[in-house]
């Protein structure tokens, strides 16, 4: 496997996972044969390069996977803001976060926090004896505050969509975007990735007889 091949994946790869997510980002639709084009791309890009022979195609298809897997998440990155800066969306996480406050409002002390924390998915614990340490210290330092400030003056629907809006331009980290390319994965996306994966590893596996 020549060094030039392996630059050449990696490009193909790169440009497109940025086509897959400003597509799916501009057009708010993901399309799902990008990734058969990502295949094709990263697999010729290495061949044009010098690759050649059943490693470089196993490179060209693990590279492949890397840059289709990075093509949902950048979807995913760049079109949750929008998603969630949605009328309905903010109307919807209005009425919830509400309804939180509300039920925080019957909470009598910090020994109730656990069972608060376990009613509205602070936490994956089942029983208040199961909430550890760690989730109560970040739910006093983190969630506590917010509910406290919300249970004395509520904020009107306007004033939530603005914070809720200004914290998706800023908070959607790797990690919940990569979480949300995940879990949006669908049978069309598994069956072109698989397609992308295999076109990479033939284009990028040709002969050596055809140097």
């Amino acid at each position: 496997m020549k060094p030039l091949s392996l630059i050449g994946a990696l490009a193909g790869a790169a440009v497109g996972a940025l086509a897959w997510g400003a597509i799916a980002w501009k057009l708010n639709v993901e399309v799902g044969y990008v990734a058969w084009g990502i295949g094709l791309a990263v697999g010729f890009l290495s061949a044009m390069l010098g690759g050649r022979g059943t490693s470089n195609g196993a490179m060209c298809a693990v590279v492949a996977l890397l840059g289709i897997f990075g093509g949902k998440v950048l979807a995913a990155k760049w079109s949750i803001p929008d998603l969630v800066k949605d009328p309905a969306t903010i109307s919807s996480m209005y009425g919830e976060a509400m309804k939180e406050v509300d039920d925080f409002k019957l909470v009598k002390s910090e020994g109730d926090h656990a069972k608060f924390m376990i009613d509205h998915g602070f936490t994956e614990a089942t029983d208040p004896a199961q909430v550890t340490s760690e989730e109560l210290a970040d739910f006093k330092d983190t969630s506590l505050p917010r509910l406290q400030a919300w249970a004395e003056k509520k904020p009107t629907s306007e004033e939530f969509g603005e914070l809720i809006s200004g914290a998706a331009d800023t908070n959607v980290g790797w990690v919940e975007s990569s979480q949300a390319a995940v879990q949006g994965l669908g049978l069309l996306d598994i069956l072109f990735a698989f397609l992308g994966i295999v076109t990479a590893f033939r284009v990028g596996a040709q002969s050596e007889e055809t140097d």
